[in-house]
């Protein structure tokens, strides 16, 4: 008789269990990139990047020809940037700076500044620092 409460418990344990399980699984880890990567700053401020109305400025857009890169490589690029908030301005309204690492179609480092409006979802490219090529020999004013 003992013997048969004892399985009963561990049976009754064991769909508990598994019941828990699928619920944690459904609810928690299927589709974890999606859902729980927005939560980090860098994924949120690449995202809103990506969503905004880009434009830049005559100076980045000359450092860009420069460099050989267009505005739809750049936005390609943002999608694996790195986020320096060590050097983005984030205390300022109604925009914020971000300062943004990311690599060019050569291999390149470049770092890209950006003024980011959450108000009306635009953002503007508002620097150029290329890593490793001289800004000089761009000539851009």
């Amino acid at each position: 008789m003992q013997q048969s409460k004892l399985w009963r418990r561990l049976r009754l344990f064991f769909i508990g269990f598994a019941i828990s399980a699928l619920v944690c699984y459904f609810t928690l880890w299927r589709g974890r990139g999606e859902a729980l990567g927005g939560w980090l700053p860098n994924d949120r401020v690449i995202a809103f990047l990506l969503k905004s109305t880009m434009s830049v400025q005559d100076k980045p857009r000359c450092l860009l020809d420069c460099h050989g890169m267009t505005l739809p490589e750049v936005q390609n690029a943002l999608k694996d940037a790195d986020v320096d908030f060590g050097n983005s301005v984030t205390n300022t309204e109604p925009c914020k700076q971000y300062q943004l690492k990311i690599t060019d179609k050569q291999g390149q480092p470049m770092e890209l500044r950006f003024n980011a409006c959450i108000q009306d979802s635009t953002s503007q490219l508002i620097a150029v620092y290329p890593e490793g090529k001289p800004v000089k020999a761009c000539e851009c004013k």
